[in-house]
């Protein structure tokens, strides 16, 4: 999980618009729709549905985010102390 993909799911979270985020992180649409869907491959979860042209992230979708988060940063903790 790249800091960086976290960084443009914010993104999304708060503008609703994927192609708006783009614009905001400067980065293209596609590239930013290949970075969302590595890291809901990386959950094993999907982070948003569409509504129309809006979208609406999942609410148990966030929860497997921060569990991800939680489970990595875990792992490199135990990691640093053996």
């Amino acid at each position: 999980m790249k800091l960086l993909h976290l960084q443009y799911f914010k993104k999304v979270f708060e503008t609703k618009n994927v192609t708006q985020a783009a614009k905001e992180l400067f980065i293209s649409q596609p590239a930013l729709s290949r970075a969302i869907k590595h890291l809901e491959n990386e959950l094993g979860v999907p982070l948003f549905y569409h509504s129309g042209r809006n979208i609406e992230v999942i609410v148990g979708a966030v929860l497997a985010l921060f569990w991800g988060i939680y489970r990595r940063s875990a792992r490199l903790i135990v990691s640093m102390l053996l």
